[in-house]
């Protein structure tokens, strides 16, 4: 199975604190932002639209397990992963670096890296995490690498 593996490299462009689990909260976001851009019938749920096969909120973060005999359902169920910094830090200024890697499996999935990228930005435009209350920390987003490679 082909995969690629991004680093996404952002800027605070608000103050932030970021939830305990910055992988839950990363999905969250990830996902209302796909769905925002991606689904043409603005649906409340996926089940029996019939634009579900072409649409890259269905096919990323809605994929139903394929059929299988034996005991053990395929992996991965969701053909992408986020993987957030292990550091423990939650809160950032103005101006600071953050990063997360996200992994797509499959040609699928691998098709749908532009989708990615424009949730991605969308997701900085809405913002992440808390501060006391106020607005989530917005962000842009700085670069994108593959294995090291700079590919924005």
């Amino acid at each position: 199975m082909r995969y690629a593996d991004f680093t996404l490299r952002c800027r605070f462009t608000a103050p932030a604190r970021t939830q305990e689990y910055k992988g839950s909260a990363l999905r969250g976001l990830f996902g209302r932002c796909l769905r925002r851009a991606a689904c043409a019938l603005r649906r409340k749920d996926c089940g029996g639209c019939m634009l579900a096969g072409n649409c890259a909120y269905f096919l990323l973060f809605e994929s139903l397990p394929m059929r299988r005999e034996g005991r053990f359902p395929p992996v991965p169920v969701h053909p992408y992963v986020i993987c957030p910094d292990l550091d423990e830090r939650r809160e950032y200024e103005e101006g600071e670096v953050f990063s997360f890697r996200l992994v797509l499996f499959g040609e699928r999935a691998l098709g749908l890296f532009p989708h990615v990228i424009f949730s991605v930005t969308e997701m900085g435009r809405m913002g992440f995490g808390r501060r006391d209350g106020l607005a989530p920390g917005t962000f842009r987003l700085e670069g994108v690498e593959q294995e090291g490679r700079a590919l924005m």
